[in-house]
């Protein structure tokens, strides 16, 4: 009978043993495929918000090369005009665009950039310029 209840009380410790260690397993399994799921989902969202980030950035380029090359054309307007037509461009975008004026408020301070300033503010004239 002794040794009936020893081999009993061996067994049940070996299966203790065993299921405690793929227990282990399985959590540390089951940790590492989280850990990856999330680190895949991250990525896919870093990469979906700089992919916009990206285009929105391109399409202000674009839209500043198109107002640039229409206005390239300065030497054949005449200088009466020449202003106001310009003004007139930079008043359209900026009102269709008003996301774009906080751009410009935290850039750099450059005489382009204060003069787009004033004249999404309404100013009309850059700083320094006395001319109406």
């Amino acid at each position: 009978m002794k040794l009936n209840f020893k081999l009993s009380i061996m067994v049940v410790a070996i299966l203790a043993v065993v299921v405690a260690t793929v227990a282990v397993v399985l959590l540390q399994r089951s940790g590492k495929l989280t850990v990856g799921l999330n680190v895949d989902a991250l990525e896919y969202i870093g990469n979906w918000h700089s992919s916009y980030w990206q285009g929105r950035e391109d399409q202000r380029i674009q839209v500043m090369r198109s107002i640039a090359d229409y206005m390239s054309d300065y030497e054949a307007m005449s200088a009466d005009t020449r202003r106001d037509e310009f003004e007139r461009i930079i008043s359209v975008y900026l009102d269709r665009n008003p996301d774009y004026i906080t751009y410009i408020r935290y850039g750099n301070r450059t005489p382009l950039t204060e003069w787009t300033r004033a004249i999404s503010t309404g100013r009309g004239q850059a700083p320094g310029d006395s001319s109406p």
